[in-house]
């Protein structure tokens, strides 16, 4: 259970706070993770990551929204997609990193320039394998932001041509995760709408996975005297 604390005012907040004891789930020290979520008014969704611990450890924070610029009348395949990503990091047939940092030059993970996912996602070779081997079609993809880490920076872009809404993400992150919602079943949602498969995208800020066993990945560790602190922001417009 997170502790909620909330904040009033022209860019209201909520601060969400969880303590976990030494040993939680095999991670070492007591830890204090502060999330706080701030609505701009300047039509931006903030959220600013922050840990502490008592003993070194590893700790890795992103989020897991889905995004659908069209307001869930339809699938994903019209939106544009810009990734601020020129290296990604492949995963093996289990769904984990290789430890190899790649160029997604003359891949499919090549989103430099603005890109039509549905003719992406259209791709043989645009599978996520999941955990008992399955194959699906779309993205499950870590790829590293350029520029410096640390620093808040472009990471993202998504357009719709339909609503003309756009979204920009920017992250001091190393990269993100690119999840296209990938399901083989129609989810039920609010008014009696149904999803299916690739009805949004998630872009998931963080470190890459499995760092502490690739030391060419940036670490993810933890200590009292370097604390964690990240930022990612989803900066929302309108195309002129």
């Amino acid at each position: 259970m997170w502790e909620a604390v909330a904040h009033d005012g022209p860019d209201p907040s909520l601060a969400l706070t969880i303590k976990e004891a030494d040993g939680t789930g095999g991670f070492p020290g007591n830890i204090t993770v502060t999330v706080t979520y701030t609505v701009r008014a300047d039509n931006t969704l903030v959220l600013d990551y922050k840990g502490t611990t008592d003993k070194p450890t590893v700790m890795n924070l992103t989020n897991h929204f889905y995004f659908n610029l069209n307001g869930g009348g339809k699938d994903i395949s019209d939106e544009r997609l810009t990734l601020f990503s020129s290296r990604y990091t492949p995963f093996d047939a289990n769904a984990m990193p290789t430890g190899v940092v790649a160029s997604v030059a003359g891949t499919p993970y090549d989103f430099t320039k603005p890109v039509r996912i549905g003719d992406r996602l259209a791709l043989p070779d645009v599978v996520q394998t999941v955990g008992d081997g399955t194959r699906i079609p779309g993205y499950d993809t870590a790829l590293l932001t350029d520029g410096v880490v640390g620093q808040l920076r472009p990471a993202a872009r998504v357009d719709d041509p339909d609503t003309g809404i756009v979204m920009l993400t920017f992250t001091t992150q190393p990269g993100l995760e690119l999840y296209t919602d990938n399901i083989n079943t129609q989810v039920k949602g609010r008014q009696g709408a149904l999803y299916g498969n690739h009805w949004a995208i998630s872009l998931e800020t963080q470190r890459a996975a499995d760092t502490p066993n690739h030391p060419n990945f940036t670490s993810a560790e933890v200590t009292q005297a370097k604390p964690l602190h990240e930022v990612t922001e989803y900066r929302f417009s309108t195309l002129k």
